[in-house]
């Protein structure tokens, strides 16, 4: 006899009874479906809906405006309650508002008025001076309108309008919790 059994001489001395299970094998795959370039353009998603590169660059850079404006008049603020007690506040308000109607000349005020009012006015003019003019809108506007072009930046329409509402409702909501 040889060192290899082969397996009907195995079993057919064994005596032992043989169970038999059925092997489940996979379905073959269905046959593949060849499709033509026109049906492949069909089946494509479509593509989302893009902004165009200046009305995206119009959102950044108004949602750069507003972080920037928000961020700088907390700090001013901040910088005039340090400075000045609430009622040299209110002082200073006083007399500006009398100097602009000219019911009073800088001549009349005293050395501590003037300087009072000449403080308060330079750090008033800084907090006019925060938000971006008109011009710096346009002058930002252009470049990063190529910028999202060239790159193909995307703000999808749906961020957009987050970003819009955000820009419209921080400024009342960090008015409301940090007055």
């Amino acid at each position: 006899m040889s060192d290899t059994v082969n397996e009907q001489e195995f079993l057919d001395d064994w005596n032992g009874s043989r169970e038999t299970k059925a092997i489940d094998t996979p379905p073959p795959p269905p046959p593949a479906v060849i499709v033509e370039p026109q049906q492949q353009q069909e089946q494509a998603p479509k593509p989302k809906p893009k902004l165009p590169p200046d009305i995206s660059s119009e959102i950044l850079i108004g949602a750069i405006d507003t972080t920037q404006t928000l961020v700088f008049n907390a700090l001013l603020k901040r910088k005039v309650r340090s400075r000045y007690t609430p009622a040299q506040v209110a002082k200073a308000e006083k007399l500006i508002a009398q100097l602009e109607e000219k019911s009073i000349k800088k001549q009349e005020l005293s050395d501590d008025d003037f300087d009072l009012v000449q403080g308060y006015k330079r750090l008033s003019d800084i907090h006019n001076d925060i938000p971006f003019t008109d011009e710096e809108y346009t002058t930002l506007k252009k470049p990063l309108a190529k910028l999202i072009e060239i790159n193909g930046y995307d703000i999808p329409p749906n961020l957009a309008f987050s970003i819009a509402i955000a820009q419209v409702m921080a400024p009342r909501v960090v008015d409301a919790f940090f007055e």
